[in-house]
């Protein structure tokens, strides 16, 4: 008897660490955030795409006014990746219109036609500034 307790009780601990984790989970990926020099005006998406040999997803935001943020969260893992880069088409000037969502904005990329790619490197680091150059069409 004694010993089927013993054995419930380590079943029971073993299932509730496997399910809650031993402490927090330290996230792998980076905060990178930056401005997009040449696009200080204008807005649309960015996606960090890996290269082979990079372990990680893709990840994509939204920029405002050439500036781009990725949390801790939702941010790239350290390694390399090409950077693609959609800008939106130009509102008129004397627009009210709102602000587009995030999940509206990527559902109309095609309004943007090509995006422009360079490469960049994220290092294994907990914040990144990581400001771009926006290559030529």
């Amino acid at each position: 008897m004694r010993s089927s307790r013993r054995f419930l009780t380590t079943l029971i601990v073993a299932m509730l660490a496997a399910v809650v984790g031993c402490g927090g989970a330290v996230s792998d990926r980076c905060a990178v955030s930056g401005v997009i020099r040449g696009l200080e005006q204008k807005n649309g998406l960015i996606s960090f795409v890996p290269e082979p040999g990079t372990d990680g997803p893709a990840v994509r935001a939204a920029f405002s006014n050439g500036r781009y943020a990725f949390d801790s969260k939702l941010g790239p893992k350290p390694g390399r990746y090409v950077v693609l880069i959609w800008v939106a088409p130009d509102a008129p000037t004397n627009s009210t219109a709102p602000k587009v969502p995030l999940d509206e904005l990527k559902s109309r990329m095609t309004d943007y036609g090509e995006p422009r790619s360079l490469l960049v490197s994220v290092p294994k680091q907990a914040e990144l500034n990581l400001d771009l150059d926006l290559p030529s069409k």
